[in-house]
């Protein structure tokens, strides 16, 4: 007859067989569903994954319980935000997202997910579509020698660059880029952002010219022409006009020479012509109230909100209230309405706890 010791230590290993089965049971349902997820994921084009947050809502989040809550109010996508600001201002720069993390985000919601990754590192770009990243982010520099971006054509996953000029816009959609966003301005203000992107779309709208200054230089060229035709030494005084339409083409013929990809050549002129980039363009940087969405997507942008907004003494209300403007901001009532209170001391980046 067994004893009670002998009682208690079969009991003991029936309880801990019993874990262990529910333990495989549970990590076995798990690997079920990131597989159905993954097969979802691979399912989806390229287009249909950028046209599900064009000119949308993304916000930084730290953990799920930020990513159900940004979930719950409606953002378009989430992007894993889990370096310490002590890490951050060490480096200047975040590295790429942990996959732990990742993966914990794309279990606990079904919006797109977000994964950071550094510029021109392919091995940290295929772990973040292999683990199922809705977009992938190659903007982050390990130094500032490391700027060679990688080729995006291999990727089932859109990318999104950040960028500081004009000319990095289309190498980067050159590459595989169909998102765009401004450079951070780390330790800096909104106005800065809004700045980085007025730099952009001012050079663009700079190299175009319209038909009537073509007519109006062709015309004057025809005259040169006839007049030196008579006398080889005659001259003709060109209107300011005309001198600043030919300044426009030369601009416009210098910046078509970096580019030697003729498809390229086609799409900034196609571009040039439209005022507007062919991909749509993100605001990032001190991002954390209404009118800052607003103001973005009057500008025809989608806006990426700082994760301070989660500081706010409610960031449930706060969270709603920045993607309700990213809808009504042609409305001025209810952007005066959804701004009461947004000034308030909390979302200044201090100690405050964030979940």
């Amino acid at each position: 007859m067994p004893s009670k010791a002998e009682k208690e230590r079969e009991a003991r290993a029936l309880a801990r067989k019993k874990e262990a089965e529910k333990k495989d049971k549970e990590r076995k349902e798990k690997e079920a569903k990131i597989k159905k997820r993954l097969e979802s994921h691979q399912a989806v084009t390229i287009k249909a994954r950028v046209d599900m947050i064009k000119h949308g809502v993304i916000v930084e989040v730290l953990n799920t319980v930020q990513a159900k809550l940004a979930q719950e109010a409606g953002f378009n996508a989430i992007c894993p935000y889990d370096y310490p600001q002590a890490v951050i201002n060490k480096m200047g720069n975040p590295l790429t997202s942990d996959p732990r993390v990742v993966r914990d985000m794309i279990n606990s919601v079904v919006i797109p997910v977000m994964a950071k990754v550094r510029v021109g590192h392919i091995i940290e770009a295929q772990m973040a579509e292999h683990l199922g990243a809705n977009i992938i982010d190659e903007s982050n520099y390990t130094t500032k020698l490391m700027t060679k971006h990688m080729s995006k054509r291999g990727f089932k996953v859109p990318f999104i660059c950040a960028v500081e000029t004009l000319e990095d816009c289309f190498r980067r959609i050159e590459e595989g880029a169909t998102m765009l966003r401004n450079r951070e301005p780390y330790g800096k203000s909104f106005a800065h952002t809004i700045t980085a992107i007025r730099t952009i779309y001012n050079s663009l709208r700079a190299l175009k010219i319209s038909d009537a200054e073509l007519a109006t230089v062709a015309k004057a060229d025809a005259a040169a022409a006839a007049a030196t035709a008579d006398d080889a030494n005659k001259t003709i005084a060109l209107s300011s006009d005309v001198i600043a339409a030919k300044a426009t083409i030369r601009a416009k013929e210098e910046f078509l020479q970096k580019f030697t990809n003729l498809d390229t050549q086609e799409m900034i002129k196609k571009a040039i012509n439209k005022g507007e980039l062919p991909v749509p363009f993100y605001g990032y940087g001190s991002i954390c109230t209404p009118n800052d969405v607003a103001m973005l997507r009057k500008m025809g942008c989608g806006a990426i909100i700082s994760n301070i907004a989660f500081r706010a003494d409610n960031p449930r209300r706060r969270l709603k209230k920045l993607v309700e403007a990213s809808t009504c901001y042609n409305n001025a009532g209810k952007m005066a309405e959804l701004s009461i209170g947004t000034n308030e001391q909390p979302i200044v980046a201090t100690v405050r706890p964030m979940f």
